[in-house]
């Protein structure tokens, strides 16, 4: 009896533990790209019933690692067998078979290349080359485009030309698995030209004295000689001179000036000069008058209006000049029948004015 109910245990335990799942544990696997002798590792298992939390990777060159996606560097080509352990959070496990990868290092040579700095015929180069696989060994320069190197070895150079141009420049190099790399490039060179002076002056007109103000500008060299040509057949050698002509008119005044190296620039300017200062009389009335003055480079003009028949009080004179300027003057005295006045007037340097000149009479009395 004891035998038959030991039986029936067994029986109900063997059906009782037949209805527990067996967990699903993970299924290994990767990928893998190839530059040169890096190999990046892609994790591609399969997750089972629980998330892979570990792996172990072997490359098949001594080295691993637990990261997920792992980036190996090859020290050299070969055939590499390389495997991956995963383990899940229920400590279920699974390999991938030994995979193998074939490593062909890549051979990459030198890329020539330079650059430099002119100085007029002096230029300066400098390498930039890169290597490839293997160190640079050899430089060699050819300057002046002849095709035969002028000078070896990486450099800086400075190279002189004999004559203004365009040159073209080569470097090869050379590394040491004997690849090589060329780069030109056309380098253009110029002789040194000296600056010269520039000439000019200004003047200012006191009547038939003028004064003249050298502003040349120098170039490379000092200046130290000025000549002047004041265009009524007088010169100078003074810098700044002080000129007085004999009677009024319009002069073609020139200036020359040479610096110490030797090199002359000369300036032409046109002057006018007057030997009095412009008077004018005007009866009062709705009247107006054009008048040409050359005034340099400012000067005063004495107007005066005058009343030839009765006094009458009150005149103004408008001044309009240079077509946009305006300023009003009133008579400020009166005497033997005339009204004086007078304005300033501020006018372009050596440029001529036009003045347009009208005079009325507030007043109304007396206007013709």
């Amino acid at each position: 009896m004891k035998t038959l109910r030991y039986l029936f245990f067994l029986f109900f335990l063997f059906i009782s533990c037949g209805d527990e799942e067996t967990p699903i544990g993970p299924i290994a696997n990767f990928g893998y790209t190839i530059d040169n002798l890096i190999v990046s590792f892609s994790d591609s298992s399969t997750v089972g019933d629980a998330a892979i939390n570990n792996w172990v990777w072997d490359f098949g060159d001594g080295s691993k690692s637990t990261e997920q996606n792992p980036v190996h560097t090859y020290a050299e080509d070969g055939t590499y067998s390389v495997s991956l352990i995963v383990t899940d959070e229920n400590v279920l496990s699974d390999a991938t078979a030994p995979r193998e990868i074939v490593l062909e290092s890549q051979t990459i040579g030198p890329t020539a290349n330079f650059s430099y700095t002119s100085n007029y015929l002096v230029v300066s180069f400098v390498d930039a080359s890169t290597p490839g696989n293997s160190d640079i060994n050899n430089w060699g320069w050819d300057f002046d485009g002849d095709g035969v190197n002028d000078i070896s070895g990486a450099g800086p150079h400075t190279y002189t030309y004999a004559s203004s141009g365009t040159y073209t420049v080569s470097l090869t190099v050379t590394d040491e698995n004997n690849l090589t790399s060329s780069k030109e490039t056309d380098v253009t060179v110029a002789e040194y030209t000296e600056s010269g002076p520039a000439a000019s002056f200004s003047f200012s007109a006191n009547f038939l004295e003028v004064t003249f103000i050298d502003i040349s500008a120098a170039g490379d060299g000092e200046i130290i000689t000025w000549s002047w040509d004041f265009g009524d057949g007088s010169t100078s050698a003074e810098q700044n001179p002080i000129h007085t002509y004999e009677e009024d008119g319009t002069y073609s005044v020139s200036l020359t000036v040479t610096d110490e190296n030797s090199l002359v620039d000369t300036y032409t300017g046109s002057i006018v000069v007057s030997a009095t200062a412009t008077f004018i009389s005007l009866a009062p009335g709705y009247m107006s008058i054009n008048l040409d003055i050359n005034v340099e480079p400012t000067g005063e003009l004495i107007l005066q209006v005058g009343n030839l028949s009765n006094p009458i009080y009150g005149i103004s004179l408008r001044i309009a000049y240079d077509s946009s300027n305006v300023v009003f003057m009133g008579a400020t005295e009166y005497e033997n029948g005339f009204f004086f006045g007078s304005e300033a007037i501020s006018f372009v340097n050596n440029v001529s004015s036009v003045i347009h000149l009208a005079t009325t009479s507030t007043s109304g009395a007396g206007v013709s």
